[in-house]
């Protein structure tokens, strides 16, 4: 099985995961597709790639960011790290900045949920240090994308449109 075929198999989440694990390259990926322009499929894979991001740390995250996307949202910092007064430093999925607001958006599985108490008890402090901070903290998981209320919590936090809704991809970001 060829390098197209593999990747085309596993679409952007998978890609997003490659990436993440550092067993492939953007580059490598662009140099295929340039290699192999003229086969059936490269400019697709050449589109996919450029929604990919090496920042996604799971398939669920990466469905976040291309929700975001879609939803035409101002694009947050992914993968942000808040160092707290209390010295502790905590990474964060998504951070949106804006009119003074910092907002933290957590893509949450149900590991956070889990019945381990001293997870749970990790992730109330974590987001009490966060709070602290002046976070606000929305939360976000897989039933959230049914019946339109991903869309309403966006507009509940009060998160802006971008500028430039469309196709367009602001690369610092991702």
């Amino acid at each position: 099985m060829n390098l197209l075929s593999t990747i085309q198999k596993f679409a952007i989440s998978s890609i997003s995961h490659h990436l993440y694990k550092n067993e492939i390259s953007v580059e490598t990926i662009l140099n295929y597709c340039q290699s192999q322009k003229q086969k059936s499929g490269v400019a697709k894979l050449r589109h996919l790639v450029s929604f990919a991001s090496s920042l996604d740390e799971s398939p669920f995250e990466t469905k976040v960011r291309l929700k975001l996307y879609v939803a035409g949202v101002i694009v947050p910092t992914q993968q942000h790290q808040v160092i707290c007064q209390n010295k502790k430093k905590y990474r964060v999925d998504f951070l949106f900045v804006f009119k003074g607001r910092k907002i933290i958006l957590e893509a949450d599985g149900l590991i956070k949920y889990s019945s381990n108490v001293n997870e749970r008890a990790n992730e109330r402090q974590r987001e009490s240090d966060l709070i602290r901070e002046g976070y606000e903290i929305m939360r976000v998981m897989n039933h959230d994308f049914e019946n339109g209320r991903f869309a309403q919590i966006l507009k509940n936090y009060g998160i802006p449109k971008r500028r430039y809704y469309g196709k367009k991809i602001v690369k610092k970001h991702y």
